[in-house]
């Protein structure tokens, strides 16, 4: 995908300084953006907010100036304590480190089909996060199975997901090829599955352990 100033969102989501995109930016209409932002909140024990420009910042990094759209909180434990979710912190908090030799922008913006995340260009990548799918499906074809044979997660699991992809492609770690005899637990398929996927289930997992939330089931390898 070709370069296109402003991130091919409205022209208010725009770089603010005119030179180098930010790091994590959200768009859509208001309704949209507030999901995706609160989601995007539960997976760090860092408040966060989101100015109007769609850049997703640290509360604490805020400057004179910034218009604040949204701002999350975190959770609390019954000392009032920030809740630790070291894995889903040090995901969200790379992802928004701004890096002068591998400056990357993670885009998420919403989709009525299958989350996804795609790769736009060098290490850029736009996240398409579906916040209305439910019955325990993050694509409309299979359900996602959990260890204890239920399905599905709560949603900001799988942006959770999503965002791994994301991480992957900053660092130019994506692999799609695929591990043979490997047979997927959700779709059943038989060498099906890609590396940067098995991993970004892991990533997953980890997440959902810091979650407190139920395991996703995963087969061993081969």
């Amino acid at each position: 995908m070709p370069y296109v100033y402003g991130f091919n969102n409205p022209m208010r989501f725009i770089d603010p300084d005119g030179m180098n995109p930010d790091d994590i930016i959200i768009g859509g209409d208001q309704k949209i953006r507030m999901i995706a932002f609160y989601d995007l909140q539960k997976l760090t024990s860092e408040k966060l907010v989101l100015l109007n420009t769609g850049v997703v910042t640290a509360a604490n990094k805020v400057e004179k100036g910034d218009e604040i759209e949204f701002t999350g909180d975190v959770d609390m434990d019954r000392n009032g304590n920030a809740v630790e979710k070291k894995a889903d912190t040090a995901l969200v908090a790379d992802l928004m480190k701004h890096d002068e030799q591998n400056n990357t922008d993670v885009t998420i913006l919403p989709t009525t089909g299958e989350d996804k995340t795609v790769n736009t260009y060098g290490t850029n990548s736009t996240v398409y996060y579906n916040y209305t799918i439910s019955n325990g499906k993050d694509a409309p074809s299979f359900p996602i199975i959990n260890v204890d044979g239920t399905s599905g997660a709560r949603l900001f699991i799988f942006l959770g997901h999503e965002l791994v992809h994301s991480q992957q492609f900053k660092h130019q770690t994506y692999d799609n090829s695929i591990i043979q005899g490997y047979k997927d637990v959700d779709s059943g398929l038989l060498n099906a599955m890609t590396k940067s996927e098995y991993e970004a289930r892991q990533k997953e997992n980890e997440i959902r352990g810091e979650q407190n939330i139920k395991l996703r089931k995963m087969a061993p390898l081969p």
